[in-house]
């Protein structure tokens, strides 16, 4: 499947579902633009509906996280939002 947002083409994504775990309900993986792979997004069901997206991150020897990859355009997030969400619930319904 792919999903275009203005520029930005997200390809070859692939889900992880998990059982729910603090909200937590997949992983998924995906490429950008057929330039980069990115991995470790999770993706968690909201307590009213709906999803967020959350891109990796590392936490330092202080504590703090840091941010291993996070989309910089609002189009670009947008893009890859809709691309795990739509395969998660495709994997959803086909294995219903």
């Amino acid at each position: 499947m792919n999903i275009q947002t203005n520029k930005t083409i997200v390809t070859e994504t692939t889900i992880v579902p998990f059982n729910l775990k603090n909200g937590l309900v997949a992983f998924a993986s995906c490429v950008v633009d057929n330039k980069f792979y990115i991995n470790s997004i999770g993706l968690y069901s909201k307590v009213d509906s709906g999803y967020r997206v959350t891109y990796p991150n590392k936490k330092t020897q202080k504590g703090s996280l840091m941010n291993i990859f996070h989309p910089i355009s609002k189009e670009c997030g947008d893009a890859i939002e809709t691309a795990v969400i739509d395969e998660y619930k495709k994997l959803m319904l086909d294995n219903v």
